[in-house]
């Protein structure tokens, strides 16, 4: 069994976000340290709607702890998950 080792500071329950969000993050946090994550299997993942996962995403961003980065050659976006927040 491959043991996942995750440390996060407690700071990150200080900033009032959605319940929805923080677990987004937590989860996103833990993933992208293994694999490459896409929209589509964290919809699939939590049951949630393209719609949903948008607000969150928007949330996280919005708090510093998503930084989304456009890829306009590509038509694509990369995001990256913060432990600690940006701003």
């Amino acid at each position: 069994m491959k043991e996942n080792q995750f440390n996060i500071e407690d700071k990150v329950f200080d900033y009032n976000l959605q319940p929805e969000s923080l677990t987004i993050l937590l989860y996103c946090l833990i993933k992208q340290k293994e694999e490459k994550i896409k929209k589509i299997d964290i919809q699939n993942k939590f049951n949630i709607g393209k719609d949903k996962l948008s607000a969150i995403f928007n949330e996280l961003e919005s708090n510093g702890f998503l930084i989304k980065t456009k890829n306009k050659k590509m038509q694509t976006c990369n995001y990256t998950f913060l432990d600690n927040k940006l701003y």
